[in-house]
């Protein structure tokens, strides 16, 4: 339906990084339909990236872990107290794209601030938490 300015949007939530797609416009109008242009649209690969961790600060058990890897395989994330000192670690199996981790595993970590590192093929990212 298109809205107040004219515009029409259109969100496809099924497509898949490096993949490419097409799409065409219908439009119906007084009982016939009338197809206009094609658009062809290559979706980027996803990038190796660890998202800013959700909520932050945390209470509680309710750390989330949003990261991107390009390409499938084995990824780590791993969370270090202050002192450098590694407190938790999970070893994933994970496809390429994004994906978000429940990562406290129903635990609550102690009050102070944290590193998260995502590892994957020799890459690392770091982003850091408080926790209260």
């Amino acid at each position: 339906m298109p809205q107040a300015d004219g515009l029409v949007e259109f969100v496809d939530e099924d497509v898949l990084p490096g993949e490419r797609y097409g799409y065409r416009l219908a439009v119906a109008s007084q009982g016939s339909e009338r197809t206009l242009g094609e658009t062809w649209l290559t979706i980027p690969a996803a990038a190796f990236a660890l998202f800013p961790v959700q909520p932050n600060p945390v209470s509680g058990r309710d750390l989330s872990v949003s990261f991107s890897v390009p390409t499938p395989g084995r990824a780590t994330i791993e969370m270090f107290d202050v002192s450098g000192r590694r407190v938790a670690s999970r070893e994933l199996s994970a496809a390429a794209g994004r994906h978000t981790e429940q990562f406290a595993e129903g635990r609550a970590l102690p009050s102070g601030v944290y590193m998260v590192r995502l590892t994957q093929a020799g890459r690392s990212a770091t982003r850091r938490v408080c926790v209260l």
